[in-house]
């Protein structure tokens, strides 16, 4: 995937993303997470497994963990990648 020197250059700018996505979802597939964390560094990638698009309504208690992890490390507390699964 090639991406044109502007975009590559916003998309680095963007700081402290969280990706909170269904492992159900289609649009991020298992094989593209290497590529979402590489092309935003400062991001986290939270798969909540059984879910689709709708993480927030699916699973609200997962949901709403992924947010209070992204806050720890927003407020500088940085966990392990495995804690994001």
């Amino acid at each position: 995937m090639r991406f044109s020197r502007r975009i590559g250059e916003r998309i680095r700018e963007l700081a402290d993303e969280d990706f909170i996505i269904g492992s159900e979802f289609g649009y991020v597939k298992p094989e593209h997470r290497e590529l979402v964390l590489r092309l935003f560094p400062a991001a986290t990638l939270s798969v909540n497994p059984g879910v689709g698009h709708w993480v927030h309504a699916e699973k609200p208690e997962s949901f709403l963990r992924a947010v209070e992890r992204f806050l720890d490390i927003s407020n500088g507390y940085l966990p392990d990648r495995e804690d994001f699964g």
